[in-house]
């Protein structure tokens, strides 16, 4: 079909239909919400913490995969802010204290069911650093999804880890303010012979004893304590390597189950281009002087830990989505989970953006079924109103796709370059740079780049509720088009929704797309085209956040023709025929090719009620023609089987 592009006082853009063949299979949940442990019912997100600069930490642990217990010891190097006589951090009553050394001596201590609270024996001073040791040992709660858990496959045991948002107490003692990051680690620990432990930074050695081996991890990186990690089996070791655009050699390790080893090789085969894509989308891997790479763990979903990505299911876009955490949320890590979008919309944008440049015969499903879900409840804010709830926190349908679907709809606004010019303005950043962010630190990358003030957009978007539905109204004169838009909002947080609406335009053999800045419900546009057309639908190429929109033909009598006739879609080959005016019953319904090959052809009659109709042809975009005593209206169709 032939493009018409033209340019006056609303904007015109080019619309494209890709002829393709399409893998319509449906995701499973677990590859988008990527982690759902329970809530920490220990721990209180309103602790109070002193002022501290934790600089450095060294951790010395011993697990056994087949026993559910953890013996350990931390030395916190660290630096107050100002004077203060006690340090506190978070433990669970699960673990239980051995001792407590400060200068060599042991000291006085309170520790109720999450709070450790540490006495010194003098004050101690602002800007001066210090060390203390803590020993302890215990047998870690298990959560269900999280924390700390024993398991097995294929009969050989496992421990693995997952801390977020507030498990890494449950099996050390450590603060989890989302406040101060610790400024290097070094890991050791101590397991059995026949396994290997997983974890972050660089493998700096393997030392044997009698009857263990000790792996010593260390990470000269800021790191977050929920990203701390540990996984400990039978692994088995392969590796790859990848050039980054500064030049350096990145090397990518995986640990897998030995009886997956073929499997994964192939499915983490993609790796490679992931990171050379996000490489040059974004900025250099953040921590390229380290690794990248993914460790199995007993889990269906994925965790990002800093360095190496936990992963159970090593699908796609899984892969793809706990990559780019290292950019959204180990490098640029949320102050507040308020703020987990910037980990969990990224992420799921930034994997969408993967299906687009690698698989883009997906890339229309990718975003309709994203936006079903977005619109399948009327409420609800891409803002977390409530980090006491694990599951709002990490609730797929706000903090993942509706914050993936705000980043999508800015791409659209402003444009693929000044998008990737935004989100490198945001990640290099002096504010945040390794470091705890806020929501306003990308409103602000976002202000510095397009030169707009963007607190319209990320109010009504960000922190308010639902979603628009968009009414269209229009009649024409041949190719002179009058239109009305109008909006209505499914939650009262937000009354007007300003956002460029793109509408296409088109017959059986032409279509374009306009683009309506409208700012207030009911605006009229008039305009010509050089074509007369037969439909028209609203934002065909699913750019933005919408849904039960509808488009009304007003005929020459004044009469209305709803030309929503044609549903569901994407259909699985069977649709539902409508017309809601009985005096206008659909009398015949044909599908076209892209190329305008006649597929198929029903004569029927229908007014007033639904009229089921099954389409023997394979999976593709189709043009639908429904022929009515007023002539004939036109729909682009999705078949997915």
């Amino acid at each position: 079909m032939s493009r018409l592009i033209f340019f006056f006082f609303i904007t015109i853009i080019n619309s494209s239909v890709v002829d393709a063949q399409i893998d319509f299979s449906k995701k499973e949940d677990s590859e988008f919400i990527c982690k759902f442990p329970l809530e920490n019912k220990n721990f209180n997100a309103n602790h109070v913490y002193e002022k501290v600069n934790i600089i450095y930490a060294r951790c010395n642990w011993k697990i056994d995969p087949s026993k559910d217990s953890i013996q350990g010891s931390i030395n916190y190097l660290f630096i107050p802010e100002n004077n203060i006589d006690s340090l506190t951090f978070d433990c669970s009553s699960s673990l239980l204290i051995d001792s407590i050394l400060f200068h060599q001596n042991a000291v006085l201590y309170t520790f109720d069911s999450s709070q450790l609270v540490i006495k010194f024996p003098f004050t101690l001073s602002g800007q001066i650093t210090d060390s203390l040791s803590i020993f302890y040992h215990g047998q870690p709660l298990s959560t269900g999804n999280g924390s700390f858990e024993q398991g097995y496959h294929s009969g050989a045991p496992i421990i693995w880890t997952l801390s977020e948002p507030y498990g890494a107490s449950d099996w050390w003692p450590v603060r989890q303010n989302n406040a101060d990051k610790i400024d290097s680690m070094d890991i050791y620990c101590e397991i059995p012979f026949g396994n290997k432990c997983a974890s972050n930074g660089v493998l700096v050695n393997v030392d044997s004893t009698v009857n263990d081996l000790i792996y010593h991890w260390k990470t000269n990186y800021p790191i977050a304590p929920y990203l701390v990690a540990l996984g400990v089996t039978n692994y088995t070791a392969f590796s790859d390597y990848v050039v980054l655009s500064n030049l350096d050699t990145l090397p990518i390790l995986n640990y897998v189950y030995p009886e997956q080893l073929a499997l994964l090789q192939s499915s983490l085969s993609v790796t490679k281009s992931l990171i050379e894509f996000y490489d040059s989308l974004l900025i250099d891997y953040p921590f390229y002087k380290e690794k990248y790479g993914h460790a199995q763990f007993g889990w269906g979903g994925g965790m990002e830990h800093q360095t190496m990505s936990f992963i159970g299911s090593f699908a796609f876009e899984l892969i793809s989505h706990e990559l780019s955490h290292q950019w959204f949320g180990d490098y640029k890590t949320c102050a507040s989970w308020t703020d987990i979008w910037l980990h969990e919309g990224f992420a799921t944008y930034m994997a969408g953006m993967t299906i687009e440049r690698f698989h883009p015969e997906n890339w229309y499903t990718w975003k309709i079924n994203t936006l079903d879900d977005i619109i399948s409840k009327s409420d609800g804010s891409v803002l977390c109103n409530d980090t006491s709830e694990v599951s709002r926190i990490f609730n797929g349908r706000l903090s993942y796709r509706k914050g993936a679907f705000v980043l999508h709809m800015l791409r659209w606004k402003y444009g693929d370059f000044l998008f990737s010019q935004t989100l490198k303005n945001y990640l290099t950043s002096p504010n945040g740079a390794f470091d705890y962010n806020r929501t306003d630190d990308l409103k602000v990358a976002f202000e510095n780049v397009t030169g707009e003030n963007q607190d319209q957009f990320f109010n009504e978007w960000f922190y308010g509720e639902g979603f628009p539905s968009f009414r269209v109204e229009w009649s024409n004169k041949k190719n002179t088009i009058d239109l009305q838009l109008f909006q209505t909002t499914s939650n009262q947080s937000v009354s007007f929704y300003h956002i460029p609406v793109p509408i296409e335009f088109g017959n059986s053999t032409n279509d374009t797309i306009i683009v309506f800045n409208s700012t207030f419900s009911g605006q009229q546009f008039h305009f010509d085209l050089n074509f007369i057309p037969e439909f028209v639908n609203i934002d065909p190429e699913v750019r933005i956040i919408s849904g039960r929109n509808n488009v009304i033909k007003i005929l020459p009598d004044g009469s209305v023709l709803n030309r929503l006739l044609i549903y569901p879609n994407p259909s699985n080959g069977t649709f539902f025929l409508k017309s809601i005016d009985p005096f206008n019953p659909i009398v015949g319904f044909k599908l076209f090719d892209l190329l305008g090959k006649e597929v198929f052809s029903e004569n029927v009659i229908v007014g007033g009620m639904n009229k089921n109709t099954e389409v023997s042809v394979g999976s593709g975009i189709y043009l639908g023609e429904l022929t009515t005593e007023n002539g004939r209206f036109y729909q682009k169709v999705i078949i997915e089987k």
